[in-house]
């Protein structure tokens, strides 16, 4: 909740809501199988919470990032062995997405890279080929670029510390591109979304080619998306996306 700096837990017949000193939250994730989250404000704070069975929701760890950067969105790798974030000073001269590695339950900086972009990183996603060599991201630029970024060297912690240049660049969109987000069954199926009303699949055929698929379907900005994890039936892989003052979801 922006406008009460609550966090809200809901379990089927009841609701808890834990009031902590948060400034206005910007986004929230569950890590998976593990009852823990992460949210970021927009003072630069990632706070990871913990549900414990019957106990309250309680802050387990606060991570200040930087001051003067905002928090703009967060994301579990689907291993919840990473951690990825966006953020930007509020002047905007620096605008970047920053992964770290998960040790102990906690992000540490000392395995970490940041990925500079030139302008506000709005969204990012995981993509589920992840592995103990490297990890693939995808990410939402106000410069109206998707970038897949590809980070190698974990088995030697020689990662990056510092990344400027993508593996692909798409340019697929005319105007800011809002929302992103990998397949969790099928990494060839990126979907992405933005200020131009469309929402772009892009089906990949190898690294350097592939195939745009546009769905024309939303009258405003297209500010989220979210593909089905049933993994039993991922031929047929169904895509949820919403606009901001659309009133409905496709």
């Amino acid at each position: 909740s922006a406008d009460k700096n609550t966090i809200s837990f809901e379990s089927f017949s009841e609701v808890e809501d834990q009031q902590a000193s948060f400034a206005k939250i910007v986004c929230l994730q569950e890590l998976g199988g593990m009852d823990s989250f992460v949210c970021g404000d927009e003072n630069g704070l990632l706070y990871l919470l913990h549900k414990p069975e019957e106990a309250s929701l309680e802050v387990v760890e606060h991570v200040k990032i930087d001051d003067g950067l905002k928090i703009r969105c967060a994301a579990f790798s689907l291993d919840d062995e990473w951690l990825a974030y966006c953020s930007s000073s509020i002047n905007q001269t620096h605008n970047f997405a920053a992964v770290h590695k998960i040790v102990n339950g906690k992000p540490d900086s000392n395995i970490s890279c940041e990925l500079v972009h030139p302008m506000l990183v709005w969204d990012l996603s995981f993509s589920n080929d992840c592995s103990s060599s490297h990890i693939s991201i995808a990410t939402a630029c106000e410069d109206k670029k998707v970038r897949i970024w590809k980070i190698a060297g974990l088995n030697d912690s020689k990662i990056p510390r510092h990344e400027t240049t993508p593996l692909i660049e798409i340019t697929s969109h005319t105007d800011s591109v809002l929302s992103i987000n990998f397949s969790p069954c099928n990494s060839q199926l990126l979907a992405s979304g933005g200020t131009s009303n469309k929402v772009f699949v892009h089906k990949f055929h190898g690294v350097d080619e592939w195939q745009d698929i546009t769905i024309e379907s939303h009258e405003s900005d297209v500010t989220c998306l979210d593909w089905s994890n049933d993994f039993n039936t991922h031929k047929n892989d169904a895509l949820a996306s919403a606009g901001i003052n659309d009133s409905f979801i496709c």
